[in-house]
């Protein structure tokens, strides 16, 4: 064969398709997996409590006092709503099956097998942690002593095989990774339930039904009476909030959900609808399939005598807390808050409900502010209050349920910073421990993100509270003492903050006091839950886990470092001689944006809540803010940017930097000063993406919240074009923007949603519109889209990251395909879970920033380079070629240029040029023998 003769970087000649030329020698190349290295850990039964520091030198920087649960995910709700501003509740389920009928890339090998070769471009993709950040855990399940379950709120489940030292994540291909609790059917071991959704608070993210293993969690199948009808009944099931399995008899199942307490009798093939409020827990009696009790939102507890078919309100004595009013208050006919001045508000935090008053007078507010020791803001009284009338705090938010001993049951309350509740008739009736007033805030204002209970097995007295931090009691809930301190977690020497789950391993009792963690910072580990104090006793067990949930990332040309931000985790920072397990971690809060100077990449750029942008000079070893007092007037500010605001770094000049809030921000001096280019627009939307072109540093693009798109003209002065009113585009969140790098008048645009029309694309700088979503088999499934990115070196390959993983387009989003697996490994690449952001390291490798599996990426071959003279290293690119053709159309994908340099090529068997793609002769003539 002889291929076309060209210049030393041509234009592409010809296409090839299952061309077939005989040749002699030679041999093919094979791709291999990538894989990921595992330290070797202790076995289980040598437990050893070793401080394991994950941060940097010296103290770490205060962030957000662990608050921003809720805000993180009406943040990641926002950027999803549809059209109508909801989301529906099977939009999860619905994505998943149109997703399966999509075509995967990936052609056939010589042998009739996938052969480890890749279209789009994608090789396989390499997993880069963090092994030792975690993430959210709200599920354990114990199988034995040291083998357990976890599930990850947007990571999927994980097992481990000894105690928690190493981990495998488990079935990455569900619908929904966001796995909200899970349980063990106590009639079958082999048999665990999980739940998907985040619904444990205000309005979450909807999963996709249960899903239940008949294997010990190797394999899951969605339980059939989940399948979610919208509209209909099974909208319940998008948010699974707990699951309980009879001790008596494996086929009835309550499930307590946002539309209440749910009941299957035949394992699951049907469940009825017992209660309508939304509930937070429910469990069975460890020993009776008849009792069972359950915690709803509103401070009320439900039990049962007859195994869920009936519903009971627990009764409650004693008081919360009560004081009286100091100052008198009179109405003032204003819908705004008011001040009230009472004796004493030590029992009270914001969000309380307090009655004042009595008989005809008395009236029912809310706690806006807990000012001092004795004022408080409430919301508008409508009622006049004398000096001396009562207060008392009402019953209320979130509870949760655990049995203790015998008839004893225990409830954790989100009133007046949290409230310890028992009961000694199998839940009829539950007594206050303690009244607020004397009981630490335990819960503070967030009890109704993180709010668990648990009791010993075996100790009537012993009773661990959790909700920012861990508080245990020795005598029965009376008084509590703190166990935990989120502001040592990163030093080694304690727990991560905001808890979720507590669990005792199987064969707990003397001897034996091992309790397992779920948090926000992933899996910890006591050996003694009677001993284990603020710093001493806690054991890190995220080594491996890699259920990270990243907003963003960046990195630099080689890959050396990389830094990202994080839900609750900030913004670690990877290190290639280090590796997937040693991230480092340089101060506390929920990470965002991120930008790694690409001429020098000692110099990085992180963000914590609100644009308040941090710059690192050491690597990322620490950080110093570079935003508020430098100019950045948005900055810190909640209501002049997003809780997650983006910024980015101008790919010419690593010195300029664009942020957005409100007001769109630039610096030029490496954020030593910041200034406006654009105020805040109409309607004052957030900023929501920011894309800066190559080459052009002043053509920058802009979108927002309400659908806005604008651009500037491309001059030294910053004048904004609006260019969403040009067409078809709608009115949702523009999540992200993608300038063609070869092309600045190509542009493609992403909008919030699980809808059809989440991708649109501009060939004319947004004078005109196209919609970009596929057509026939290759149309996108209706998916929330959160990144998209062109290829640097081939234009027509575009990627992007949805809810379900990725996907990639051949050309231009005319058609969409999913991409490949390999050696039918499900394990293998960015699953089913989040892609926050993609984006590129050089020109040919793809990293996938994940809500709930950290990062990965994988080399894509724009273009693989041949030469038959190199007689050193070879990967295919330029510098470093392959010296056979067979080893460059193994290496390659459909539409990857083959760049072959003039030679003659003498290879043995088939040479057989089988994907689509473009073929070029370097130099001279290709000839192959």
């Amino acid at each position: 064969m002889h291929a076309s003769k060209s210049t030393r970087r041509p234009a592409a000649t010809c296409l090839y398709a299952m061309l077939i030329v005989a040749a002699l020698g030679g041999c093919r190349a094979q791709t291999q997996r990538a894989t990921v290295e595992r330290h070797a850990h202790a076995p289980a039964d040598s437990v050893t409590i070793a401080p394991a520091r994950i941060g940097g030198a010296g103290e770490p920087t205060p962030g957000r006092e662990a608050t921003g649960g809720r805000l993180a995910l009406d943040y990641r709700r926002s950027r999803r709503l549809d059209d109508d501003g909801t989301i529906r509740s099977d939009a999860l389920q619905r994505a998943w099956r149109e997703m399966q009928a999509v075509p995967e890339l990936h052609a056939d090998a010589l042998d009739g097998g996938e052969g480890g070769i890749a279209d789009g471009g994608i090789w396989s993709w390499e997993y880069l942690g963090p092994g030792n950040v975690g993430g959210r855990v709200r599920s354990i399940v114990f199988l034995d002593d040291d083998s357990l379950l976890i599930g990850s709120v947007s990571g999927g489940v994980w097992r481990s095989d000894d105690a928690g030292f190493s981990w495998t994540p488990v079935n990455d291909f569900l619908p929904s990774l966001a796995i909200g609790c899970m349980i063990q059917d106590p009639t079958d071991p082999d048999v665990i339930y999980a739940g998907t959704g985040e619904g444990h608070w205000w309005n979450g993210l909807p999963g996709a039904g249960l899903f239940r293993s008949e294997d010990r969690g190797v394999t899951w199948a969605l339980v059939p009476g989940t399948e979610l009808i919208v509209p209909g009944p099974g909208d319940g099931f998008a948010f699974i909030q707990r699951v309980a399995v009879s001790p008596t008899n494996g086929n009835v199942i309550l499930m307590a959900t946002k539309t209440g307490i749910w009941r299957s009798a035949d394992r699951g093939e049907t469940f009825d609808q017992m209660t309508t409020d939304n509930c937070s827990d429910v469990k069975f009696h460890p020993t009776s399939g008849s009792r069972a009790i359950a915690g709803r939102w509103n401070g009320d507890i439900l039990y049962s005598s007859d195994g869920g078919l009936t519903w009971s309100t627990s009764a409650f004595s004693g008081t919360l807390f009560s004081t009286t009013v100091r100052v008198a208050t009179s109405a003032d006919g204003n819908a705004d808050d008011d001040t009230l001045h009472v004796f004493d508000t030590g029992g009270c935090v914001a969000g309380d409900s307090i009655r004042v008053g009595s008989g005809g007078n008395a009236e029912t507010v809310s706690v806006a502010e807990v000012v001092d020791a004795d004022t408080l803001k409430v919301s508008d009284l409508a009622n006049s209050h004398a000096k001396n009338e009562a207060a008392a705090l009402l019953r209320g938010g979130r509870v949760e349920v655990t049995w203790g001993i015998g008839t004893t049951a225990w409830a954790s309350m989100d009133a007046g910073g949290g409230a310890i509740w028992r009961s000694t008739d199998y839940g009829a009736s539950f007594t206050i421990r303690n009244n607020t007033k004397s009981t630490p805030d335990y819960l503070g204002t967030q009890g109704g993100y993180d709010n668990i209970i648990w009791a010993a097995p075996d100790d009537a007295n012993l009773v661990v509270v959790g909700g920012i931090e861990l508080w245990r009691s020795a005598d029965a809930g009376v008084t509590i003492t703190q166990i935990s301190d989120r502001t040592e977690y990163l030093s080694g020497v304690s727990i991560h903050p905001d808890h979720h789950m507590i669990v005792e391993i199987p064969s707990y009792g003397p001897g034996n006091r091992r309790v397992y963690f779920g948090c926000d910072g992933g899996v910890y580990m006591t050996p003694d839950i009677y001993t284990v104090s603020l710093t001493s006793g806690w054991g890190n067990l995220n080594r491996g886990l890699g259920i990270t949930q990243f907003y963003a990332g960046a990195t630099e040309p080689t890959g050396t470092f990389m830094l990202g931000g994080t839900q609750d985790n900030s913004s670690p920072r990877y290190w290639a001689e280090e590796g997937a397990d040693a991230w480092h971690i340089a101060f506390r809060g929920d990470g965002g944006w991120a930008a790694i100077n690409h001429e020098n990449p000692a110099i990085q750029y992180a963000e914590i809540q609100y644009l308040a942008i941090k710059k690192s000079t050491n690597f990322g070893q620490t950080f110093t803010d570079c935003s508020e007092g430098f100019g950045l007037g948005d900055a810190g500010d909640k209501t002049r940017a997003d809780f997650i605001p983006p910024f980015s770094m101008d790919p010419n000049n690593p010195n300029r930097l664009i942020a957005g809030g409100s007001s769109i921000w630039l610096t030029v001096d490496a954020a030593s000063s910041w200034f406006s280019i654009r105020p805040p627009v109409s309607g004052d939307p957030f900023c929501s993406a920011i894309d800066i072109a190559k080459g052009h540093s002043n053509t920058i693009w802009v979108g927002y919240k309400d659908g806005r798109i604008s651009r500037t003209d491309g001059g030294s002065v910053f004048s904004w074009v609006d260019v969403d009113a040009n067409g078809p585009l709608p009115n949702r969140v523009v999540t992200d923007i993608a300038i063609n790098p070869q092309d600045p008048d190509q542009v493609f645009v992403t909008l919030g949603g699980y809808q059809y029309d989440t991708v649109w694309f501009t060939d004319d700088a947004g004078a005109t519109w196209q919609q970009r979503t596929g057509s026939g088999e290759n149309t996108l499934p209706a998916i929330h889209v959160g990144s998209i990115r062109f290829h640097p070196l081939n234009d027509n390959l575009i990627y992007i990251g949805t809810d379900l993983g990725v996907l990639v387009s051949e050309d231009k989003g005319l058609n969409w395909n999913r991409t490949p697996r390999f050696g039918n490994v499900d394990n293998d690449g960015p699953v089913n879970v989040e892609v926050s952001e993609l984006f590129w390291q050089g020109d040919e490798t793809l990293v996938a920033a994940t809500f709930g599996r950290g990062m990965y990426r994988t080399r894509t071959r724009g273009a693989v380079y041949i030469d038959k003279a190199n007689n050193g290293a070879e990967d295919g690119t330029q510098p470093n070629p392959f010296n056979t053709v067979s080893e460059g159309i193994s290496a390659a994908g459909h539409g990857t240029l083959l760049s072959i340099e003039s030679a003659d090529y003498d290879e043995s068997g088939t040479t057989r040029f089988f994907k689509r793609g473009r073929v070029v002769a370097t130099g001279g003539a290709v000839r192959i023998h």
